[in-house]
């Protein structure tokens, strides 16, 4: 009777063990939470630094420093998607969706190149402008765009201005590709899944920027969407606005989306995995020291003030 019970308690040891290591084992599987940040640093007169090393940086998250991973310099010139919800839920917001469009089309540069698309349900996602510099014709393009009935296809819209980036991934030799996203986020109908988005997304270099008009949703769909949002932004070192909060209406789009620009000119990408591994949705200060240049020049660095771990 001893020695039964001495094997049911060897059993219980080993069966405890063997449950510890496979807790250990998931909890390993289960994904950092790491975070990519554009970072744009400039000297005397505003001129854009490109020397800028590793060892020159410090980065802080909530007052905390963090263990730079990666810090890369960004190629010169832009490949830039603009994805324009106009499905029925943002038709008191369609004079902020052109006017936000048309502030994106002002601030690309002759080398740089946008395309245009619109999106509303699975068969409604059409190609408006394809690539071009030519602002005029982007802003023509711009003027094309009118809100219609139907279930919105935030993902599929994503999706395959994802794809459209990737057939001149192969073509070209600038590497900076992005995407910006303007919508309220509300997901209804689309094709592809979000799953297969973030498949898509992993290790594309494509960082997506989204322009979130999630005011006029209610509590529930809101928190989901804005949720959505700040998952794609984490995922490829993007960042999500707000233009059109409260507090944010009442100041000129190129104030509320001045650090969208800094961010789409940015020289460096700089990557790191968080000290704080909880997802619980709040807001993360961001902020950078940059040491003085070797011949004592001051350099200020600009970032993100803030980003958004979503809650699993």
């Amino acid at each position: 009777m001893k020695l039964i019970r001495i094997i049911s308690a060897l059993f219980l040891i080993g069966f405890f063990f063997v449950g510890f290591i496979l807790g250990q084992g998931n909890s390993k599987d289960k994904k950092s939470v790491e975070v990519k940040a554009n970072l744009l640093i400039v000297g005397a007169n505003n001129r854009k630094v490109d020397d800028v090393k590793i060892e020159d940086l410090k980065i802080f998250e909530d007052g905390i420093e963090q263990k730079i991973i990666s810090f890369t310099k960004k190629a010169p010139i832009l490949n830039l998607g603009i994805a324009s919800d106009n499905s029925g839920s943002l038709r008191p917001q369609l004079k902020d969706i052109i006017g936000i469009s048309q502030f994106l089309t002002a601030n690309i540069t002759e080398k740089d190149e946008a395309f245009l698309t619109r999106f509303v349900g699975m068969d409604n996602v059409s190609l408006l402008q394809d690539w071009t510099s030519d602002k005029a014709l982007l802003n023509e393009a711009i003027d094309q765009m009118f809100i219609e009935a139907g279930p919105s296809v935030v993902v599929d819209g994503i999706y395959l201005s994802v794809d459209k980036i990737l057939e001149r991934a192969g073509e070209k030799d600038s590497k900076r590709f992005a995407i910006v996203l303007i919508s309220d986020c509300e997901e209804r109908d689309s094709y592809y899944s979000k799953k297969k988005l973030f498949e898509k997304l992993q290790g594309s270099g494509i960082q997506i920027f989204v322009i979130a008009l999630t005011k006029d949703l209610k509590k529930s769909i809101k928190n989901k969407s804005e949720s959505f949002a700040h998952e794609l932004a984490l995922l490829t070192g993007g960042t999500v606005y707000f233009p059109t909060t409260e507090e944010n209406r009442k100041k000129p789009i190129d104030e509320n989306l001045k650090m969208l620009v800094y961010e789409l000119r940015a020289q460096y990408e700089i990557d790191y995995i968080s000290t704080n591994q909880k997802r619980d949705g709040l807001a993360r200060k961001l902020t950078v020291q940059v040491a003085d240049s070797e011949k004592g020049e001051k350099r200020q660095a600009f970032i993100r003030e803030s980003f958004v771990v979503p809650k699993d």
